[in-house]
């Protein structure tokens, strides 16, 4: 499976008590964002997964001065599942891409830290 975005948002004409910020990118809006998956599943209820998630630059502010470069993050799962439970083992940002941005906005020096490589079992219960 798979599904891709494109993302062309520019602010037209925007001007405030700060400066012109027209024809400048609209903060959290990425260029591109995708997925790419694969996923496996037989009649024993054994099955696995993995997807490939990327995102475009995006910039933090309305003056394009700080944002975060692109990035590609994999996750993974394999386990069993029945009518009553799952189980699985997985790892969410398996090689541990860093992908923390920096930068002077939310009104002062801040950064976003993303969540590391996350790896553990899942028990889901259906009742």
């Amino acid at each position: 499976f798979s599904s891709a975005g494109l993302n062309d948002t520019t602010f037209n004409n925007f001007t405030d008590n700060t400066g012109d910020y027209s024809g400048n990118t609209n903060p959290y809006a990425p260029k591109y964002n995708f997925n790419l998956g694969t996923q496996y599943r037989n009649d024993s209820g054994h099955y696995a997964r993995v997807d490939l998630n990327g995102y475009g630059k995006t910039y933090f502010d309305k003056a394009n001065k700080n944002s975060q470069n692109t990035y590609t993050l994999v996750n993974t799962k394999i386990g069993y599942e029945t009518n009553d439970y799952d189980i699985y083992l997985y790892a969410n940002n398996l090689f541990d891409k860093e992908h923390d941005a920096k930068g002077a906005f939310f009104q002062g020096t801040t950064t976003l830290f993303k969540e590391d490589r996350e790896i553990g079992i899942k028990l889901t219960y259906r009742f």
